[in-house]
């Protein structure tokens, strides 16, 4: 055979037709035979119906034809399928074929498991029925013998026996004892007895009398007390034992307790025990009990034994006594012998009684055991069957791999025939080693190359066509290719006769037919030419690049994007150089490949037409212009190197226009101001004179510049500064002076002149003079100056009348207050009287009809106290003379007793309150009182004028018309409402909406001006709406400030009620208003000692104690505040209680009481709730503070550091707050106070009773320092 004729392939084996028809045959009979095993068991499984199984015989014949048939439809596909060569490699038979035998054998498993469950289940659902029906005739059973005992104990004529019995009745013995006997002998008992509630028992013969402590007895004291019949558990007596049990019915009538009780004693062997011994099935070891549990033992009932339950552990009676197993379900356990049993327990109603039915476990499971031979059996038949089907795969198999063979030698002959073709036509250098680096194959391209023949060159190594060097490291690389088994791609430069060539070589390992490596191929082609040519190119690349990144000009290349319709439409970055982070601020990472639209947002649209013109026509461009996003100027210079493309060279001259704009604006300033200005170089030449300086000196600018000064004059009075600037050239100082000379009108001239060197580069180059015409300004200086001693005496004239006036002013201002002061005190000292003296004659008072008109009385009075309270406090606020206290408070206790205040007026009219806060926090700072005060009047306005409906308080937070945060408080109302043109004068003083209106409603119309005041005191504002009919709003705001008050701690508080007994100064010079107060205090069961002024009031405080005195202000000889002090000084009364009585309602009044040493203050009319108030925040400080202090005393000892630490954080927050809670306090712990405060006690005590706080709250730092 020549080298280039293809070998015939070969011969396709043939089919075994004979040993298929074979396997078909045999596959066929072992499906039949299947199909005849199982089909009749299944059929006999599933159907039980004769009629049924006809039908369904007939169905499984129609069934077993078509499923032959479509097995041998298969086996005729099978064996007339294409016969295409399957080029895919054949797969193994035996892992299928283990598949299958795992898979029958999970299968048959499986089902083995089933009908194991099936036939445990079969079984226990027959032991529950036995067990349910043993446990059900259990329970009737002893239901019959319950409702025989009933019936005999509701026998009229038992209860007449009993009731004769009890009477004494001799004959009622025995016929007792007849009925006893006679009823045992109708009925199921064996013995009966009749046990009275007294404890004497009868008993029918057959009976043993029962002893003290007998079954009997318990039993019949148990159905008398609980009046119910009772069941006794079985007993076993006597010899042989014989079981019994006893039932007790208790003999009562209808409504009565029960006298006496019946007790049968019956024989459960006549009925019970031979039920529970009998088996449905006979010769089935299946066993049936009753059981109950006594205790730890459980007790079988029919045979008597008793077995504790550690010994049962795990039988079915013990777990389902531990509830470990439902009753009524089928549980698994061993049986006393140790054998597995099946068992169900079921609970006896009524009764602690248990039925158990076991049956042994082999006998439960044999029917499952025969199911599992034939699923053995069908097991084995489907292996078989299994074992058939893998060999016919395997066969055919077999034949397709012989196929695939043949196919693939066929293309190898092809493919090496197409090899060598391809080999001999190609112009690269195709050659193929052995494993020892010689020469198998070399084309004619490679021996052209290298200039050798290839007849020479084959079965030789590199040695022969190259220097040794570099065959050394040829066949070295092809080694390490070989071992690495990799292909790879490489260039190599070689020595061949037309000298020194550079190759692209790729090589790569070549293994023969068996996989083994053969040794190596390449595939080599001559770059020589392209590698000169691309090292040329990346020289000017390289030199390229060194001049694109060491450019201080921003370059970029840019690549114009259009859109669907060919517009231009954006352009991408493509490249740039590092100087563009420093003109444009933004690395080129940041911008190649984004877009200009991207990167700049807002770039102008003409800015991109100027590049994209230049991208698409070619035409280089340069220009500056202004690019408004960015607002920079660029010089920018582009050209194209490519359709599509521009490059772009461009600096950013935005500073040097800053520069030329700048110099050039300062060039129009100089040569325009109207001051003189002018430049002499250092050789006393002009050069540079303004206008203004031209014009002044009458010299022309083309004539003076670049004329010395020697030639322009001296010192005369024309031009003095030319004389200044010739002393001053060179000079490296500054000149300042005035300088007088001849005006063109001849008259005198006065001009500020300054002279300063300008320096270039730290050489003073030039001087420059700047002159200033200020002949004006000193004539309008001498003007002033002779005014300014006109006005001097004009102003000490004015500071003496103004001065006299303010004296006259702070006189009135003083007289006014004293007047306020007197009517203040005047009016409501009769008011003290009138209020106190009406409530003693209500209390006093038995007829209502002078109760009701002493109720008017105090109504008014009331009403008086308001109006002058407002008054007042009008007067006070325009008189200057209240000042705000800015304290943090807190919003909601605020509002809640403004809602409190309001909500007695609103609940008598029906009208709902209610305060919204929002979001605004609830700790503000401010004058807390202030802004009640002004709320209040709102609120008490809202109520009156309201007649159903509501009334809101709703505070906000908003801006004020300075920005400021304000907090408004706003009161809307569904009233009356106001006409739009009477809301103007609302807030004036004495103001009402109409005159109906007081007269229907009443008041003072004082209220909003107040508020009005009031707003405008703390920095706010007021204003209402209104809509008549519908209602009002009312509002003011205050400045917003959030507080920052502490979490504070509960301290313990005198109680709410005043102790009787305690005893009480009253200090008073009104005899009418003392008389008040001794009644208000006799009604509180206090001691009370009345002194007329102060004088007799500090003899009483030295001579007797007293818990709490109530000092009036203003008395004869000495008022109170002089007693006061007066009494502080005492050792025994330096802690008194000293509450204040006055009339007078200022806060100075207040303030003055305090510094005096008085403890709080009670202001005219006194109110019977606030003076009650007043004594039960003081006396029980004070009423016992000896026992207090001595019971305390050995507590005081067993204080610890963390309670010192509380007390003295407590006292702290109250001091720098200005509590009085502080004093309470002090008192009501003192042992602990003095262990705390140690030897500052005293100091902060009288510092804290005298009310000075900072002084007491430093003493307390300096202890805790």
């Amino acid at each position: 055979m020549s080298q280039n004729e293809v070998p015939a392939p070969p011969v396709e084996p043939s089919r075994g037709v004979p040993g298929l028809a074979l396997k078909a045959a045999l596959l066929y009979a072992a499906f039949a035979a299947l199909w005849i095993l199982f089909s009749d068991a299944l059929v006999a499984q599933l159907v039980t119906d004769p009629h049924l199984v006809a039908v369904v015989q007939t169905a499984k014949g129609w069934l077993f034809v078509a499923a032959t048939a479509v097995m041998l439809y298969l086996l005729l596909r099978l064996q007339t399928r294409d016969t295409a060569p399957d080029r895919r490699q054949p797969v193994r038979t035996r892992l299928p074929f283990a598949l299958a035998v795992l898979a029958i054998l999970g299968v048959a498993a499986v089902a083995m498991a089933y009908v194991y469950e099936l036939g445990v289940e079969r079984e226990g659902a027959r032991l529950r029925t036995v067990a349910s029906l043993r446990a059900s005739e259990v329970a009737t059973w002893r239901e019959r013998i319950g409702r025989m005992a009933e019936l005999a104990a509701a026998n009229p004529g038992v209860h007449t026996l009993v009731e004769n019995w009890r009477d004494g009745d001799d004959d009622a013995h025995s016929e007792a004892l007849r009925w006893l006997v006679a009823y045992a002998a109708v009925s199921e008992a064996d013995g009966t007895a009749l046990v009275m509630d007294s404890g004497t028992v009868l008993v029918s013969p057959g009976l043993a009398a029962p002893e003290a402590d007998s079954p009997l007895l318990a039993l019949a004291r148990q159905a008398i007390d609980f009046r119910r019949v009772s069941f006794s558990d079985m007993h076993w007596a006597g010899a042989p034992p014989r079981p019994s049990i006893l039932v007790a019915a208790p003999v009562a009538r209808s409504g009565e307790a029960a006298r006496a009780a019946l007790v049968f004693r019956i024989d459960p062997s006549v009925f019970l025990l031979p039920t529970i011994a009998g088996w449905p099935v006979p010769d089935e070891p299946g066993s049936v009990r009753l059981l109950r549990q006594d205790g730890v033992y459980l007790v079988n009932l029919v045979s008597g034994g008793r077995v504790r339950f550690e010994d049962l552990a795990g039988s079915i009676e013990s777990r389902v006594v531990f509830g470990d197993v439902a009753a009524g379900a089928l549980a698994e356990a061993v049986d006393a012998l140790g054998r597995p049993v099946l068992g169900v327990a079921e609970e006896v109603r009524g009764s602690d009684w248990y039925v158990v039915a076991t049956l042994d476990r082999s006998v439960a499971t044999a029917s499952s055991r025969a199911s599992a031979v034939w699923i053995v059996i069908a097991s084995l038949l489907a292996m078989g069957v299994a074992y058939l089907l893998t060999r016919l795969v395997r066969e055919r198999q077999a034949l397709r791999l012989a196929r695939v063979e043949h196919d693939a030698r066929r293309e190898k002959l092809q493919a090496l025939q197409m090899v060598g073709a391809i080999a001999e036509a190609s112009t690269d250098a195709i050659f193929a080693k052995d494993l020892e680096g010689r020469y198998v194959l070399f084309n004619p391209a490679a021996a052209r190359i290298t200039g050798s023949e290839v007849g020479n060159i084959l079965g030789r190594d590199d040695r022969s066509l190259f220097p040794r060097d570099e065959a050394e490291a040829l066949m070295a690389a092809d080694r390490k290719i070989m071992a690495e088994g990799e292909t790879v791609c490489q260039e190599e430069t070689l020595t061949t006769p037309n000298g020194v060539s550079t190759f692209l070589a790729t090589k790569g390992p070549l293994y023969d037919g068996s996989g083994r490596l053969a040794g190596l191929f390449g595939i080599s082609r001559d770059i020589t030419e392209r590698s000169r040519a691309e090292d040329a190119l990346r020289q000017s690349e390289s030199n390229y690049r060194s001049l694109f990144e060491s450019m201080q000009e921003a370059f970029v290349v840019g690549e114009v994007i259009f859109d669907s319709a060919g517009v231009p439409c954006d352009w991408r970055f493509i490249d740039a150089n590092p100087a563009y982070r420093q003109v444009m601020g933004l690395s080129p990472d940041e911008v190649v490949g984004r877009t200009v639209f991207e990167v700049f947002p807002a770039l102008e649209w003409a800015w991109f037409e100027r590049h994209v013109h230049t991208a698409i026509t070619g035409e280089p461009q340069s220009f500056e212009s202004h690019v408004a996003s960015l607002d920079r100027y660029f010089e920018t210079q582009l050209y194209s190197p490519r359709r599509g493309q521009f490059a772009a060279v461009f600096n950013d001259v935005t500073e040097r226009r800053a520069e030329q704009d700048q110099l050039r604006m300062l060039s129009q300033v100089v040569e325009q101001s109207p001051e003189s200005v002018l430049i002499v170089s250092v050789g006393g030449v002009v050069s540079y004179a303004n206008q203004a300086f031209c014009r002044r000196h009458r010299l022309a600018a083309d004539t003076l510049i670049g004329t010395p000064l020697s030639q322009l004059g001296g010192e005369d009075r024309a031009h003095p500064v030319f004389g200044v600037v010739r002393r001053m050239l060179g000079e490296d100082a500054v000149w300042r002076g005035e300088l007088s000379s001849e005006g063109s009108d001849g008259q005198l001239r006065f001009k500020s002149a300054t002279v300063a060197p300008i320096r270039r580069e730290g050489e003073i180059t030039h001087h420059v003079a700047v002159l200033e015409d200020i002949t004006e300004r000193k004539r309008l200086a001498d003007e002033l100056d002779r005014h300014r001693h006109h006005l001097e005496d004009l102003v000490t004239q004015r500071t003496s009348e103004l001065d006299e006036a303010r004296q006259r002013a702070e006189a009135a201002n003083r007289a006014k207050s004293a007047f306020l002061a007197n009517m203040s005190h005047e009016i409501r000292t009769p008011m003290n009287a009138i209020v106190g003296l009406t409530h003693l004659l209500q209390r006093d008072s038995q007829d209502p009809r002078v109760g009701e008109r002493l109720g008017k009385i105090s109504a008014s009075a009331q009403h008086l106290l308001r109006v002058i309270n407002d008054i007042l406090d009008l007067s006070k606020i325009e008189a200057g003379r209240v000042e705000l206290d800015a304290r943090d408070y807190r919003l909601d206790e605020l509002l809640e007793q403004v809602r409190t205040m309001v909500g007695d007026a609103a609940d008598r009219k029906g009208v709902k309150v209610t305060v919204e806060t929002g979001d605004v926090p609830q700790v503000l700072r401010g004058d807390a009182t202030r802004v009640r005060q002004a709320l209040l009047n709102y609120a008490n306005n809202a109520v009156k004028f309201t007649e159903q409906g509501c009334v809101t308080i709703r505070v906000s937070r908003q801006s004020g018309t300075d920005g400021d945060d304000m907090l408004c408080f706003e009161v809307r109302d569904s009233g009356i409402g106001i006409p739009p043109d009477k809301l103007a004068r609302l807030f004036r003083a004495f103001e009402q909406a109409d005159a109906s209106t007081t007269r229907k409603y009443g008041g003072t119309g004082l209220g909003l001006a107040i508020t009005l005041r009031l707003a405008e005191l703390m920095g706010g504002e007021v204003g209402a709406s209104s809509t008549p009919g519908e209602g009002s709003r009312f509002w003011f705001t205050v400045p917003f400030v959030e507080g920052d008050m502490p979490e504070r701690r509960d301290v313990e508080r005198p109680a709410g009620v005043v102790q009787p007994g305690g005893r009480v100064l009253v200090a008073e010079d009104n005899p009418v208003n003392r008389e008040v107060i001794l009644e208000l205090l006799g009604d509180l069961s206090l001691e009370v000692v009345a002194v007329q002024n102060g004088s007799e009031a500090v003899q009483a405080c030295r001579d007797e104690r007293f818990d709490v005195v109530l000092m009036d202000v203003q008395m004869p000889v000495m008022d109170g505040l002089a007693a006061t002090r007066a009494i502080r000084t005492l050792e025994s009364c330096s802690t008194l209680p000293i509450v204040a009585l006055t009339a007078n309602a200022f806060n100075e009044d207040r303030k003055a009481c305090s510094e005096a040493g008085m403890d709080d203050f009670l202001s005219k009319p006194v109110e019977p709730e606030l003076l009650a108030e007043v004594l039960a925040r003081w006396m029980p400080a004070a009423g016992t503070a000896k026992e207090t202090v001595a019971a305390a005393a050995p507590v005081a000892d067993a204080i610890d550091e963390q309670t010192i630490r509380q007390f003295r954080a407590r006292l702290g927050g109250l001091l720098s707050e200005g509590d009085m809670d502080c004093v309470a306090l002090i008192e009501r712990h003192r042992p602990l106070a003095e262990k705390a405060l140690g030897p500052a006690f005293e100091d902060v005590r009288r510092s804290v009773a005298r009310f000075d706080f900072d002084k007491a709250l430093a003493a307390l730092d300096s202890l805790a320092a």
